[in-house]
């Protein structure tokens, strides 16, 4: 209901002042087809409201702890469908409400650089992490590439890029080697990267 509320609310505003055009939606699985691992690179904060705006989403996002202190703001992220994880340690738990969120054929989204990118002077994403890697082997659902063109801004236009849907590629996707995972990473960090030079082009 939080989520409905909030979308509805922010709906218009995002659209009259921050408009944004989206590529590629087609390569979204369809509404309970399959859960699947939405990536993308991450600007800012408010990439989260653009992506579920725009792809008209509820979009579960894994969200770093430290967002979650105040305790009212980190119920209202809960309600809204954010993931609290401890990034510098092996959380459990929020490894598990992942999975389910996946099992349960929902979009979950992972920012795999991990934090937000402040060099504006590179198309490239900073390093990226392997989380999003683990959570698709182990569930068996497809990772979506998807690139932002740039920090989104009011006033100012925007391109949102979705790419094909991307399998892990391993002997056992559920318990790969670490060179499997880190081929993967690199791999998906490669294609997120192509597709934003490819719809800074456009």
């Amino acid at each position: 209901m939080l989520f409905l509320l909030t979308f509805i609310l922010l709906y218009l505003p995002i659209k009259l002042f921050m408009p944004t055009k989206v590529i590629g939606k087609k390569n979204l699985p369809k509404n309970k087809q399959t859960g699947y691992i939405l990536c993308a690179n991450h600007y800012s904060n408010f990439d989260v409201i653009l992506l579920d705006i725009s792809l008209g989403k509820k979009i579960n996002y894994l969200a770093k702890k430290e967002l979650f202190k105040n305790k009212f703001f980190g119920g209202a992220l809960t309600k809204l469908g954010a993931i609290k994880i401890d990034r510098e340690n092996a959380d459990v738990v929020a490894f598990k409400n992942a999975m389910n969120v996946l099992k349960n054929k929902k979009p979950l989204g992972i920012f795999p650089e991990g934090t937000r990118n402040k060099n504006l002077d590179t198309t490239n994403m900073n390093e990226t992490k392997d989380g999003a890697i683990i959570f698709a082997g182990k569930s068996g659902v497809p990772i979506i590439p998807t690139a932002i063109a740039k920090r989104p801004k009011f006033f100012s236009r925007n391109k949102i890029i979705i790419g094909d849907p991307f399998y892990v590629e391993a002997v056992n996707p559920k318990k790969m080697t670490k060179e499997e995972i880190s081929a993967n990473s690199q791999k998906l960090a490669e294609i997120i990267n192509t597709l934003h030079l490819q719809i800074l082009s456009k």
